[in-house]
């Protein structure tokens, strides 16, 4: 048996073993005074308020939900989405395509309303992105977050209690269940978002003429059928103004 030095051995001889690391090239410059403090921005990280984005079967599209720090209560937001409603550069930054409210899970046609500890009910601000091959869903929401934040500083300063709110993009929630728009949206809000985002459904017979009827009403509604009936029970006057 012949005997293998140490400098012999190969790397695939060394079970077990990790190679030590070395650097390629040299250590960038670095301070030659390093601050030794707390990390007073976790504190303020740790009461953001979040906002969860889901996807909901149509490409491109999602909804983005804004809850207080817990995640789950909804967060005051003032005046904020009035601001961004009323600015076109900010509406496009953003990739928004409708600021509303979050629909009851529980299946009726209304909008959900949370109780807080002092008994107020308040729903919970709900966001429709609709982005391009040139922005994702999590960096149109990272954009939602900081134009929030900009405007709670600089534009509704005046208008909290308990200190200026601030906003961090928590990414997609979880479960990542897709669920179809009309669990998010009031019937009458999917059917301006498909308006807006499919060819040839401005007017009700535009839609019931269409080659991809079924897919747009399944894909809005969860099911072709329950589209049907929805928007068949729009009247025709309600339904172009949408």
């Amino acid at each position: 048996m012949v005997k293998t030095s140490p400098a012999q051995v190969k790397p695939a001889q060394l079970k077990g073993k990790t190679p030590e690391a070395k650097n390629p090239q040299p250590s960038p410059p670095r301070k030659t005074t390093v601050k030794r403090q707390s990390n007073h921005h976790l504190d303020k990280l740790s009461s953001a308020n979040m906002i969860k984005w889901k996807k909901v079967g149509v490409d491109d599209l999602a909804v983005a939900m804004i809850y207080k720090p817990d995640g789950t209560g909804p967060a005051f937001t003032g005046n904020i989405t009035g601001h961004i409603e009323n600015n076109p550069e900010r509406m496009e930054f953003c990739k928004i395509l409708m600021i509303t409210h979050l629909r009851n899970p529980n299946g009726e046609n209304e909008v959900l309303e949370t109780e807080n500890k002092q008994g107020n009910k308040y729903p919970t601000v709900l966001v429709v992105i609709s982005t391009n091959e040139s922005v994702s869903i999590n960096e149109a929401v990272w954009n939602l977050a900081k134009t929030m934040n900009n405007i709670a500083k600089n534009e509704c300063e005046g208008e909290w209690k308990f200190g200026i709110p601030f906003f961090v993009n928590k990414g997609e929630a979880t479960p990542q269940l897709s669920l179809p728009l009309s669990h998010y949206l009031l019937n009458e809000e999917c059917v301006t978002v498909m308006k807006r985002i499919f060819e040839n459904c401005d007017t009700k017979e535009e839609l019931f003429n269409n080659d991809y009827t079924e897919l747009i009403l399944s894909t809005v509604f969860g099911d072709a059928t329950v589209g049907n009936e929805i928007v068949s029970g729009i009247f025709d006057e309600l339904y172009n103004e949408l």
